[in-house]
């Protein structure tokens, strides 16, 4: 992993409006960027979001669940 790689990677981040701790940019550098990407573009790969901060930041949220 080179500083480019993680430069790359922090681009990545930025331009996806996220951004990412010096820790985390590491970790992705490492996987690689396609495997970033997928992580990025594949939400069902992630873990879910915590009931408690959906009810914070989406508050209409419930009443779409159904």
């Amino acid at each position: 992993m080179s500083d480019q790689d993680i430069s790359l990677i922090a681009h990545l981040m930025r331009r996806a409006g996220f951004g990412a701790p010096l820790e985390e940019l590491q970790a992705r550098a490492a996987k690689g960027y396609d495997a970033t990407v997928e992580e990025l573009l594949d939400p069902e790969s992630q873990p879910p979001m915590e009931r408690d901060l959906m009810m914070r930041y989406k508050v209409d949220w419930l009443s779409q669940a159904g």
